[in-house]
């Protein structure tokens, strides 16, 4: 079997697109694998088990890039708040389930941090959770390595305050 040509794949897939917004996908995509899972969601369908499950449950419009950021409530213009999607530039007619367990993955990368969505907003008003990067007008993410870091750092208080000698 070949071997996959990532790189071949990705801009096969972006071909005709703006450049410099490619160019700035480019390089968000480069600085975490969240990132990188966020724009690279044809390769995740591509990738995903030959399972009937996967490929003859019934066709929908699908978000196609939905995880967890993208996925919320918004206040709208009429000053109402909504709960919906905010991302639908990757939209196609395509199995219904492709969005839930696409979403479902990015649960699992947003667990590693083990708290809430609300929780990580109470911490970073109180400015202590690593700083967000914008990546829409709507949207934010965080680079892996600081929230790895958070973590241990987390993980190593508690280990001192449980093993201080006496």
């Amino acid at each position: 079997m070949a071997m996959l040509d990532v790189i071949e794949l990705i801009r096969q897939f972006n071909q005709g697109r703006d450049p410099d917004r490619l160019a700035l996908k480019y390089k968000l995509m480069r600085q975490n694998a969240f990132a990188f899972l966020r724009g690279t969601c044809h390769l995740f369908y591509e990738r995903l088990p030959r399972a009937p499950v996967f490929r003859q449950a019934p066709v929908t419009w699908v978000c196609g890039d939905l995880h967890f950021q993208n996925f919320g409530s918004y206040k709208g213009d009429n000053r109402l708040v909504f709960f919906d999607m905010n991302d639908f530039d990757e939209a196609a007619l395509a199995p219904c389930t492709w969005d839930l367990v696409r979403f479902l993955a990015s649960i699992l990368v947003g667990a590693r941090t083990g708290l809430a969505r609300s929780t990580i907003y109470h911490h970073i008003k109180a400015g202590t959770f690593p700083r967000s990067i914008p990546l829409g007008p709507r949207a934010v993410g965080w680079l892996e390595s600081d929230v790895s870091n958070w973590i241990a750092e987390r993980v190593q208080m508690a280990w001192d305050s449980t093993n201080r000698s006496v």
